[in-house]
């Protein structure tokens, strides 16, 4: 029972984690212009603050929380926030800890 609640504490902190650096990399505007999060065929759209998100089978455990950028129709490793080189370091130093402060 222990290992469950273990496991499940580390789901949530693992997805609170991603969630809070996806929405501070929004609000600044270091961010691509469409996601597509976990593997498998797509599940579920929406648009969060101009960006679109496609949503699959997405578990926050280290070897399946897959996120992507979408570009041209093809799958391929989403940037970090400090990969965005033609935005100033303060953006992307804020996107990178802010989720730290958020």
């Amino acid at each position: 029972m222990e290992n469950l609640q273990l496991l499940l504490a580390i789901l949530l902190m693992t997805l609170i984690y991603n969630s809070g650096q996806l929405v501070v990399a929004i609000k600044s505007k270091v961010s691509h212009t469409h996601y597509f999060l976990g593997f498998g065929p797509g599940i579920l759209n929406f648009q969060l603050g101009g960006v679109k998100f496609t949503l699959v089978i997405y578990l926050p455990l280290f070897p399946f929380a897959r996120m992507y950028k979408m570009e041209d129709g093809k799958k391929e490793r989403a940037n970090l926030p400090w990969e965005f080189h033609h935005f100033p370091i303060g953006k992307r130093v804020l996107a990178t800890l802010g989720v730290h402060f958020f």
